[in-house]
């Protein structure tokens, strides 16, 4: 009865067909031990035991991420505190070697040491990453056996076989040499084909096994931690490998030092004497600690931030590693707080859209925001990050003035917007020209409703049959044609040139009503062979058998014309230049 008034500490000593268990109380004193199947039922019953001597307070277990996992399972799930114990060191064993020794040396344990590592809980998504990442490994590694077989082969092959592929390497020999084979081994030279054959049809197996590998971590990390993907320089591989050495419990460790510890890049004191200096530490997860290297290399050659980084560090560029040494370290802290504190990711998923409706191409915002036309198209579909980025071109697209589709034509990758106001009140046309108002309203239309404002207005306004020669000669010329148009259209109307057509950069510019202020407004449309309104389908019939500055004739279209005006200029230029002849 008196040893239920004071806690119980238990042992448990693991293998894979049983476990022995020893209750010790927290004065030392030895309680009971009993052995028990490693099975659903016996780690229910083991439970029992321990709970049914006292207050239970503690649990070591030997072997929690081996023969001991399903019994740490149980134990987690019934809110039980349980600590890893590693096994009695050699001196302590030169007594004697049982289960139930081992099991009280684990309690003893337990009760002397106050600082014993948390076991990593299991059944989470990093329980997933480690059982594919696990699977990955091996495959690389007996494909790298594969390959390496493969050459060997190759240097003791028969001189015919091995000059066959002499000059193939990489997938090319692979490929060449799962395609042909003989299909019995009968002579030295076929044994050694057969064998070079069958080991390219493994090497081909295991490497669609690696990337559909690949596939899975990349969707499983993504899921587990999204904030540790959005770090530069962690791949899917990389961050699976240091969720796996954190755990499905990061908050197991206790802070930033304890993960570099546990990676294997914390500094060593080594000091003695007036020596000062510290020593690598080659402990820790190894794998974690190849991670983290990979991550600081690739870091250091595509990040500015890191390169910034090493920049103030004033190292000596031949003493590279001591750097990778330093880059490591300082890696760890920024895991640390990925892994036990993740932050919500901004959204980039709003940026296409928004792009979308302000009609801006990437090539356009590319050219602003001075980075390259496929890295905004990776950040708008979420397969690369870079918050920084992101921010800069959604404020540019806020602060970007809409543009208008139906009112806006793309020429050599710049966008030029132009103004075409109402059309004024209508003035009956002369008969005389009602077949060239017909045709210039069917050239227009191709140009959507800016060219459709233009032509008709033309049509209607033109008041005599020599205005409609000065348009008919513009076909022949179609560097002037815009602004002898423009000029048609003012004398007609009375409309200022700035009325007519304007771009944005002057769109609140005084107006100019002088054909010399429309000679300095047209000139960029007229540069580019296009011409508002009536003359658009006869200047693009002239731009294709106009030259360009190098002499060769041009053989199409305008460059980066729509769709619609690819379409139509073609039928539009044809009738534009035979119904203005008056």
């Amino acid at each position: 009865m008196a040893s239920n008034l004071v806690g119980v500490i238990a042992g448990v000593d693991t293998h894979a067909d049983t476990h022995h268990a020893a209750l010790v109380t927290s004065t030392g004193r030895q309680l009971a031990d009993c052995e028990f199947p490693a099975t659903p039922d016996g780690y229910l019953a083991l439970l029992d035991f321990i709970t049914s001597h006292g207050p239970l307070q503690r649990v070591g277990i030997e072997g929690t991420s081996s023969y001991g996992a399903g019994l740490a399972r149980v134990l987690l799930a019934a809110d039980i505190e349980v600590s890893g114990v590693i096994r009695p060191v050699r001196a302590v064993r030169r007594r004697g070697k049982t289960d139930a020794i081992d099991a009280y040396a684990a309690a003893a344990l337990v009760l002397s040491a106050q600082h014993l590592p948390i076991p990593k809980q299991a059944g989470g998504d990093v329980d997933a990453i480690r059982a594919v990442l696990s699977v990955r490994t091996s495959a690389v590694k007996a494909a790298t056996a594969a390959m390496n077989q493969i050459h060997s082969l190759l240097i003791t092959a028969p001189n015919q076989l091995r000059e066959t592929y002499r000059a193939l390497t990489g997938n090319s020999l692979i490929a060449a040499l799962a395609a042909t084979g003989p299909h019995s081994a009968t002579t030295s030279t076929a044994a050694t084909h057969l064998a070079l054959h069958r080991l390219a049809h493994r090497y081909q197996h295991l490497n669609a096994e690696i990337t559909a590998a690949d596939n899975e971590l990349d969707t499983l990390t993504r899921r587990a931690n999204p904030t540790l993907r959005s770090l530069q320089g962690l791949g899917p591989i990389t961050a699976a490998q240091l969720l796996v050495t954190a755990g499905d419990n990061p908050h197991r460790l206790t802070n930033q030092a304890a993960f570099a510890a546990l990676c294997g890049t914390s500094p060593i004191p080594a000091s003695s004497g007036k020596t000062n200096r510290y020593r690598l530490n080659r402990g820790g997860d190894r794998q974690a600690n190849n991670a983290l290297h990979c991550i600081a290399t690739t870091r250091l050659r595509h990040d500015p931030r890191t390169k910034a980084w090493a920049a103030q560090r004033n190292i000596h560029p031949g003493n590279r590693k001591h750097l990778l040494r330093c880059l490591k370290r300082a890696l760890c802290r920024e895991i640390y707080r990925c892994l036990t504190n993740p932050q919500p990711l901004p959204a980039t998923d709003d940026l296409r859209p928004l792009r979308h409706a302000y009609q801006v191409t990437l090539t356009h915002a590319a050219q602003h925001l001075g980075h390259p036309a496929s890295t905004l198209s990776r950040i708008e579909r979420g397969i690369i990050r870079n918050d920084t980025l992101a921010n800069q071109y959604r404020n540019w697209l806020n602060t970007h003035p809409p543009l208008d589709k139906h009112r806006s034509i793309k020429l050599d990758q710049r966008i030029t917007r132009w103004v075409i106001p109402a059309p004024c009140p209508v003035i009956p046309a002369n008969a005389g020209i009602s077949a060239a108002n017909h045709s210039c309203s069917e050239s227009g239309s191709s140009f959507g409703r800016s060219g459709s404002s233009v032509s008709s207005t033309i049509g209607r306004k033109l008041p005599s049959l020599a205005t409609a020669s000065r348009v008919n000669e513009s076909i022949a010329s179609p560097q002037a044609a815009p602004t002898v148009v423009a000029r048609a259209v003012v004398a007609a109307t009375g409309s200022s040139a700035a009325q007519i057509a304007r771009p944005t950069a002057t769109r609140r510019a005084p107006a100019a009503s002088t054909s010399s202020s429309l000679d300095t407004v047209m000139p960029p449309i007229a540069n580019q062979g296009l011409a508002p309104g009536c003359a658009g389908g006869a200047a693009s019939a002239a731009y294709r058998t106009s030259s360009r500055p190098g002499g060769r004739p041009n053989s199409g279209n305008p460059p980066n014309v729509g769709p619609t005006l690819k379409k139509s200029i073609s039928s539009s230029a044809s009738a534009a230049s035979t119904s203005l002849v008056v």
